[in-house]
């Protein structure tokens, strides 16, 4: 029975330290990893070129694998962002006044990043 106990107590004392320190450990994974790494800085659109500034926000280093516009498929070599680092996408087309273009950037961290621009 003194074991049970013992073990109980140890079992509850322990929760009280570790269940902080996991908290804290959680909270800076999302900061390490967060869902969206990409921050927008600028955009511009021509007859022939669409293009997304953006920069990595994340501790980590991220990679843009996919790239699509209006759910058709980009070509663009793998592109690396070190954290902070800033980095301009130029994305080659036929595009046509008045028209309205919907950008989705993946990266190797978080969901896409999903831009509309609209070509004046």
């Amino acid at each position: 029975m003194s074991a049970l106990m013992l073990t109980f107590v140890t079992a509850v004392g322990l929760a009280f330290f570790i269940a902080p320190e996991m908290a804290r450990l959680t909270e800076k994974m999302k900061t390490v990893f967060p869902d969206q790494p990409l921050l927008i800085r600028r955009t511009w659109i021509n007859g022939t070129h669409l293009a997304v500034t953006v920069q990595n926000t994340a501790t980590v280093s991220v990679e843009i694998t996919y790239v699509t516009i209006n759910n058709k498929p980009c070509a663009l070599p793998i592109v690396n962002l070190s954290p902070q680092e800033v980095e301009t996408l130029y994305l080659k087309g036929n595009y046509k006044k008045g028209e309205t273009y919907t950008v989705n950037v993946t990266t190797s961290y978080g969901k896409p990043l999903t831009i509309t621009l609209k070509y004046k």
